[in-house]
């Protein structure tokens, strides 16, 4: 058994020890004691600070978006993330000229929507006598019927490009919302339910399992609710599957 004097020794010992670590560790810093620090080049602060832009919204009525002051309602498209998106009589223009196209017309088959659209600034305007290259314009349509996204270029009217993007799943358009909206109004589980209620949806996917996959996995399905006003709180829901036109769930959602 050791003696209660050499036990008082040796704990003395360790804590000098870790008491030189501890400060050695201290000194050498990070990098070491010969590490230099790093050059920060400093600059002095503007004379007059630059003004900031303020994003003000409009008051929403019962159900609406907020908008930000000034803009006009939004359309049912919006820019994607390689562009800028055309005002709504440009991409009016855009479209017709693109279904006029055959190869077009194969990709999307008879029941598609139109759910991007944007022009993409790759060339920077040239000076002198040449004028500047027209931007190229993209537009994103989703086919129903193949549940295929569909990437068509053009430049000016004229189709450059038609690309079928499987897998990809565009943003929900406000009018797909709208369809969905009506579908479950319509669906008899949630019949005398809604009276009062405003409907709100967002894009789901249903999972793809290892057995089977959830209904609806692998088309456009929207997560629809119903709320009073903008309360928040979801009373109803339903899963809408736009691509087979039906309603696959609804349920009175749970109160927390």
């Amino acid at each position: 058994m050791m003696k209660p004097r050499n036990a008082g020794g040796i704990i003395t010992i360790v804590l000098v020890v870790c008491t030189v670590g501890c400060a050695s560790e201290r000194s050498l810093g990070p990098f070491g004691p010969d590490d230099p620090e790093t050059p920060v080049t400093k600059t002095s602060l503007p004379a007059v600070v630059p003004p900031v832009h303020l994003l003000q919204f409009d008051d929403a009525g019962q159900g609406d978006l907020m908008l930000p002051r000034g803009s006009s309602h939004p359309g049912l498209l919006a820019a994607g993330a390689s562009g800028v998106a055309p005002d709504e009589q440009a991409v009016s223009k855009l479209q017709t000229a693109a279904l006029a196209d055959p190869r077009v017309q194969a990709a999307l088959g008879d029941r598609f929507r139109l759910v991007e659209a944007d022009q993409v600034e790759t060339t920077s305007p040239r000076s002198g006598c040449c004028p500047a290259p027209s931007h190229p314009s993209r537009l994103v349509f989703y086919s129903y019927g193949t549940d295929t996204s569909v990437e068509v270029w053009l430049r000016g009217d004229r189709v450059i490009a038609v690309t079928p993007r499987p897998g990809y799943q565009p943003p929900e358009t406000q009018e797909e919302v709208a369809e969905a909206v009506s579908l479950a109004r319509q669906d008899r589980r949630l019949e005398g339910k809604l009276e009062g209620l405003d409907g709100h949806g967002i894009l789901t996917q249903p999972a793809r399992g290892w057995l089977w996959d959830d209904a609806g996995q692998g088309h456009r399905v929207i997560w629809v609710t119903f709320s009073k006003g903008l309360e928040g709180r979801p009373l109803y829901g339903a899963l809408v599957d736009l691509s087979a036109r039906k309603v696959l769930k609804a349920r009175e959602e749970p109160s927390h």
